[in-house]
């Protein structure tokens, strides 16, 4: 669940504006997955730490967009029996 939950967030960050933790929680709740502000702020810091994610900290609340020259978050394209065993396993897990 919380491997859903970070590439949900990661979804939700935006490439030409930023956007607010309060904005993604919004956003998860209204998918079926609220969460509270403060964790989506330690995921965000924790996702800034290993992806190209810029965050604004001259502001309050902070804002986070994908870097400029990001490709933001992106899936390889699957073949047909990968996507099969991939929506199989996404059935189990849910």
């Amino acid at each position: 669940e919380t491997l859903r939950l970070l590439v949900e967030v990661m979804t939700l960050i935006p490439s030409r504006h930023y956007t607010t933790a309060r904005d993604i929680r919004d956003q998860l709740a209204a998918k079926g997955l609220p969460r509270d502000v403060r964790s989506i702020q330690r995921h965000l810091k924790m996702l800034a730490s290993h992806f190209d994610i810029e965050v604004r900290t001259d502001s309050n609340p902070y804002g986070y967009k994908w870097k400029p020259l990001s490709r933001g978050l992106t899936f390889a394209s699957l073949d047909p029996r990968q996507s099969l065993l991939l929506e199989l396993a996404m059935r189990r897990l849910a």
